[in-house]
């Protein structure tokens, strides 16, 4: 279940799973890049934003609302 998740949290229909994917590979590619440029200082924010709009895929797609 999603108990405790903002009502207003963005929901992903049809084609929009390809548009959130291929922004969760950019944001890999901004967290390689950061990497590579040694700048470990933004890492914490770019890893936060993956992590949150990962969250929001698996939430659409592999979670149960009951």
């Amino acid at each position: 279940t999603r108990k405790g998740r903002e009502m207003s949290e963005p929901k992903i229909a049809g084609n929009d799973l390809q548009e959130w994917l291929k922004t969760t590979r950019a944001r890999c590619e901004i967290a390689l890049l950061l990497i590579d440029a040694k700048r470990n200082d933004l890492l914490p924010t770019i890893l936060e934003d993956l992590f949150y709009g990962t969250q929001i895929i698996l939430d659409c797609y592999c979670i149960e609302e009951i």
